[in-house]
């Protein structure tokens, strides 16, 4: 496979990956959501909900930019490298790990 054409699928695996990434957040935070139609304490569902709609918003517009800057970067290779923007993968991980404390909180304040 010429470089070329490796580094566009390299920036397209990419791209599919962070979609990936998107999708799974969305799941988890349905998933988490679910059980907040229960009845129960309000204000601690409210504040669980709130917490998960604020994770994923933020979720979301990472990935979509991530998304937006590769799409740039293979219809123009001059506009960098796909290694660019390490610090988005930490911001992501940072953020699941407050998915799960607001699973964990979910879990020991409903029961």
């Amino acid at each position: 496979m010429p470089p070329a054409m490796a580094a566009q699928a390299q920036v397209e695996r990419t791209r599919l990956a962070w979609r990936r990434s998107g999708l799974t957040a969305a799941v988890v935070v349905a998933l988490g959501a679910r059980g907040l139609a229960m009845p129960g304490a309000l204000l601690p569902r409210l504040g669980v909900l709130v917490g998960l709609s604020a994770i994923l918003i933020a979720l979301m517009l990472i990935v979509q930019r991530r998304i937006r800057e590769l799409t740039a970067l293979q219809s123009d290779p001059s506009h960098g490298d796909v290694r660019q923007r390490r610090h988005q993968p930490a911001i992501v991980a940072l953020l699941v790990g407050a998915l799960a404390l607001v699973a964990v909180v979910d879990v020991l304040l409903m029961g």
